[in-house]
This record gives C-alpha cells, sequence and structure tokens, in this order.
C-alpha cells in the first residue's frame, strides 16, 4: 500500500497532557516510530506522522477505548498533501518540505 503523511491535531490541557505522551508514544511504537510533534501551544499540539493505514485504522490502533478518545477536548487526524503553507524555517515547515516538498508557488495576479 501506498504510504501517506498525515497531521494529529490534539486539544491538551494540564489534566490529559499524560494522555497526550502515551498517545505519541504508542503512535510511534504501533504507526510510526519517526512521528513527531510539530506544532505546540498552550492547549494545542501537532503530531505528524507517515503510513500506510488509514486514518480511521490509525485511530483504532490508538484509541482501544471510547475513554481514550473521550480523554481529549478533541483530536483531528487528516491527511496532508502537497499544497501546504507556514512560516519559513519552523519544525513545521522544514518537516513538510522534507516529506512533502515545496509547497505550490504563489500565482502571478494581474
Amino acid at each position: 500500500m501506498e504510504k501517506r503523511h498525515y497531521l494529529m491535531l490534539l486539544s491538551l490541557d494540564a489534566k490529559n497532557a499524560v494522555s497526550g505522551k502515551r498517545l505519541l508514544t504508542n503512535l510511534q511504537q504501533k504507526v510510526d516510530s519517526n512521528s513527531k510533534p510539530i506544532w505546540f501551544d498552550a492547549a494545542h499540539t501537532g503530531i505528524v506522522f507517515t503510513t500506510d493505514m488509514s486514518a480511521a485504522d490509525v485511530w483504532g490502533m490508538l484509541f482501544v477505548s471510547e475513554q481514550d478518545v473521550q480523554s481529549f477536548r478533541d483530536v483531528l487526524t487528516v491527511e496532508i498533501g502537497p499544497d501546504w503553507a507556514a512560516r519559513r524555517q519552523t519544525t513545521c515547515a522544514n518537516w513538510m518540505a522534507t516529506h512533502l516538498g515545496m509547497p505550490r508557488p504563489r500565482a502571478i495576479r494581474p
């Protein structure tokens, strides 16, 4: 199967920080040993990973019970592709360029 690139966005707070660390460890052990967080702010983390599994199959491996899913305020997993934009020379932009190639250029508009 073809490998695809994904971004998992997690809403985190002090109450579920341990669950977030456990999820990252499970992701690295079960799905992609090279997965890593590339986006952080006070309440969110974005983790990138590459796999031949579907997003639903990844969820099935990481979230065994409904309680696992409910431990986060929100979780979103999306496939990412070649059309992207990010601030230059950030961890996020470097990962995207390395794994997806350079973004499409801006259109020249009159």
